[in-house]
């Protein structure tokens, strides 16, 4: 069943859902009735949000790199208590390896203590995650290193 009545004096609003006189909507020659699905009051509330997001997203395109480095900069202030400057000296100083030496991967992680939230050094994710799901716990690391040792050939 359809809202619309043709050939009357209102029409049915799809946003609003009412009935409006049909002087309320915009024409659109390409529809049944002559005129658009929803009335100019709807159109100008859904026009005025659009351009709003149109807006914030050419500003996000333009100053993308100054969002990002604003957003870095705080995150590594709130949750690991450290600088951008000083997280770049511990890149340079690791040369972009992961801590644990043996590793050797590009670091793509920040490690901290989870209860302190202090840092502690960059690590490839996998290391990190590692630690995390061994709840930062050196003694299970010690088990579980003694663990592989029994089955390790050599």
């Amino acid at each position: 069943m359809s809202n619309i009545k043709f050939n009357d004096t209102e029409k049915w609003c799809n946003k609003c859902k009412k009935y409006r006189p049909n002087t309320a909507f915009y024409q659109n020659k390409s529809t049944p009735s002559g005129l658009c699905s929803f009335c100019i009051e709807c159109d100008k509330i859904f026009t005025d949000k659009d351009a709003a997001k149109i807006r914030q997203a050419k500003y996000r395109d333009k100053h993308r790199e100054q969002i990002k480095a604003t957003i870095n900069k705080c995150r590594l202030r709130v949750l690991y208590g450290i600088t951008p400057e000083f997280y770049k000296q511990e890149y340079d100083r690791q040369e972009g390896k992961c801590i644990l030496p043996s590793c050797g991967r590009p670091i793509n992680a920040t490690d901290h203590d989870h209860v302190t939230g202090c840092f502690r050094g960059l690590m490839c994710q996998g290391h990190n995650a590692a630690l995390g799901l061994f709840g930062d716990s050196p003694q299970l690391l010690r088990e579980a290193a003694d663990y592989l040792e029994r089955f390790t050939d050599g």
